[in-house]
């Protein structure tokens, strides 16, 4: 009797290995930055070998597995699809990154629990650092460089909160922060505008932007989602009725946007 090879095996292999692929590309290219938090980064390290294994095993049945002819299951080949064009669309289609100026801005403490949920909020949400009373408080202060608090990638979203929590140990200091020129007519005034950065906690679905709120007399003059050098002092002022802190610029000069689109809570 003929015999002929299932082919399904072959198909869940190779599907299993354009996603393995995909995964390995987009860590290899930087690209996955644009998806997930880079902690994400070995569960899908992992998940790209997994991958690799079960198609090395649905190879190796489709090898050892000859049915007689009369035996095939007839399947339907359709099913397939629903698998490989997603996975086609991945290559396919570039990550795009987030448009700063269409997004909406958290001004204040962002809790990084509470990101995915957030809008507009010009609020200032104090207490997230807050901890509990059986716990011991932990010395937040931010770490001055040559008396200038620098709020880069990698301080930018603690630094922020802790100047919320603690605006008092901060006002009159100097100040320095890249962002994105954010603006927001409806309610900030026309002096005043926010250098944003985006906060990812897992992944692009729970991105949004947060930064200092920033009184500038040229504020009309900066274009929307450029990036900028700010520098100021810390100060106080009244914002809906609520006094926080806020960004007195001095200065502010064109820059580079950072090779990293996004900082991380943690």
């Amino acid at each position: 009797m003929k015999r002929k090879n299932d082919i399904n095996g072959i198909i869940k292999a190779f599907i299993f290995i354009g996603f393995s692929a995909f995964y390995a590309y987009a860590l290899v290219t930087g690209k996955v930055r644009q998806y997930v938090h880079p902690r994400i980064d070995p569960y899908l390290i992992f998940s790209s070998v997994v991958m690799w294994v079960i198609a090395g095993l649905y190879i190796l049945e489709h090898i050892r597995n000859k049915k007689p002819k009369d035996h095939l299951a007839k399947s339907n080949y359709r099913v397939y699809l629903f698998y490989i064009i997603p996975l086609i669309m991945a290559f396919a289609f570039q990550p795009r990154a987030i448009n700063t100026s269409n997004s909406s801005i958290v001004v204040g403490s962002a809790d990084p629990s509470n990101t995915a949920t957030q809008s507009t909020d010009v609020s200032q949400n104090t207490g997230v650092n807050e901890l509990d009373d059986t716990e011991e408080a932990e010395d937040t202060s931010i770490e001055l460089k040559e008396g200038v608090i620098v709020m880069d990638e990698e301080h930018f979203y603690s630094d922020m909160n802790e100047i919320y929590a603690n605006p008092s140990k901060y006002v009159g200091l100097p100040i320095e922060v890249i962002g994105a020129v954010f603006k927001d007519e409806s309610q900030f005034g026309k002096d005043e505008f926010v250098p944003s950065r985006n906060l990812m906690t897992c992944c692009a679905a729970d991105t949004v932007s947060i930064g200092l709120l920033c009184q500038y007399k040229d504020t009309d003059q900066l274009e929307v989602g450029s990036w900028v050098r700010v520098r100021g002092t810390v100060e106080l002022s009244d914002f809906n009725g609520e006094s926080m802190p806020i960004i007195k610029v001095t200065s502010v000069e064109a820059t580079e946007k950072p090779i990293e689109d996004f900082i991380y809570p943690y």
